[in-house]
């Protein structure tokens, strides 16, 4: 018979059992279920995304807005304080 050196006698738990293919390391690391970690992971990986696509998006805008070539050929009726919906 096998008898474990734990303070309660019980089998100690070094590691969870978890198998989710890639992500059992960071099912364990996070102690959550595999659909659970998927789940948390697409949710990161999709912020991070959208992230990046708004830091692009503020560095085109403000590359395209200072040049003045842009601001000369934008029409009268959409310029500042002359906006007209005729």
């Amino acid at each position: 018979m096998l008898k474990w050196q734990t303070p309660d006698g019980l089998k100690p738990t070094d590691r969870s059992d978890r198998v989710c293919t890639i992500l059992s390391q960071f099912a364990n690391a996070v102690d959550l279920d595999c659909e659970k970690a998927i789940a948390l992971a697409f949710g990161i990986g999709f912020g991070v995304f959208f992230v990046i696509l708004v830091v692009i998006f503020i560095i085109v805008k403000r590359r395209y807005v200072s040049h003045s070539y842009f601001r000369s050929n934008v029409p009268l009726a959409f310029k500042k304080n002359r906006i007209s919906f005729s």
